[in-house]
């Protein structure tokens, strides 16, 4: 389907979801429909689970492979180009579901989320950091790239599943989303490196992502059930917002000045329509906050832009 039938038909569906009996009215955030900027064109990235705007390199989005796959991080155009893929030394993709960029300490930073846990039998999760390498236009590179730190966690009310990671550096703070919980539970963790084993605390339920209505698993019984479990978050380059994604589409929790993260994913969010797409697993904002940007498991994994308005 044509990316103006689909962004039409998302709509169509948006509308008929948000307005069934029982169900609460939606806040639309001031975002434009989805702009297909071109699909990945490194045919080894078979299951992007997970995407972020570089915060060292204009122009250029980080992603990674689900569990199964290598160690390996990918740098991509703006348009899907193929701009190299960096191998992380001593690392295991036991199942990466999330990435984040961000500044430490005059550094640029990738945090990996290898946070994925579908049975709930993992007890400790991992969170893995490496600089950013830096990329130059041109011949695609490869290279290595060694882990800065790790932070091997826990959760406090034990294990979760989760694909939602980021990353607040001005506080010094990891946000954790679970993604199987109903609703969703948010977590922190400290950023900076440990050699202890950290405990994730459990900050707010995030009641404001709707649950599937009736009429969601009518229209798809797989992803209609599924549809409102997140799977991929990032934080804004001010720190005033953060977008959350899910099967059916993102939703925008902002906050204000001296206010916390609990207290801004208390609220009510804003809802963001999303292109229909098979597993949309990655979000982020762009480099300067002029739109979001998304991808999916889908191959080849598409690169979707949602202007602000």
């Amino acid at each position: 389907m044509k990316m103006r039938n689909r962004t039409a038909f998302l709509m169509l569906l948006f509308l008929l979801s948000a307005n069934c009996a029982g169900a609460p009215a939606l806040v639309i955030a001031p975002f434009d429909s989805g702009v297909h900027m071109g699909d990945m064109a490194n045919e080894k990235i078979s299951e992007s689970s997970g995407i972020a705007a570089s915060k060292r390199n204009p122009g250029v989005f980080w992603t990674h492979n689900d569990s199964g796959n290598g160690p390996f991080l990918y740098a991509v155009g703006r348009n899907g180009e193929d701009l190299g893929e960096f191998r992380v030394e001593g690392a295991k993709n036991r199942d990466w579901e999330d990435i984040a960029a961000f500044k430490w300490k005059g550094g640029a930073y990738l945090m990996i989320g290898d946070v994925g846990n579908n049975r709930a039998r993992q007890r400790i999760s991992r969170l893995i950091v490496v600089e950013e390498p830096e990329i130059s236009r041109g011949k695609p590179k490869n290279g290595l790239v060694r882990v800065a730190w790790s932070i091997r966690f826990q959760y406090e009310d034990g294990p979760r599943d989760c694909e939602s990671v980021a990353v607040d550096s001005a506080a010094g703070e990891v946000l954790l989303l679970s993604k199987r919980d109903e609703p969703p539970m948010l977590y922190s963790l400290p950023l900076g490196p440990s050699s202890e084993l950290q405990t994730a605390r459990r900050l707010t339920p995030v009641s404001g992502i709707p649950q599937p209505s009736a009429a969601d698993i009518a229209l798809d019984p797989i992803y209609g059930f599924y549809g409102s479990q997140p799977t991929g978050m990032d934080i804004s380059k001010e720190g005033d917002q953060a977008v959350v994604l899910t099967y059916k589409r993102a939703y925008l929790f902002s906050r204000e000045e001296g206010e916390s993260w609990k207290t801004a994913f208390s609220r009510e969010p804003k809802a963001i329509a999303t292109p229909l797409m098979p597993q949309a697993e990655g979000i982020c904002f762009g480099s300067e906050g002029e739109a979001i940007y998304i991808t999916s498991e889908k191959r080849p994994a598409p690169l979707i832009m949602i202007p602000r308005k």
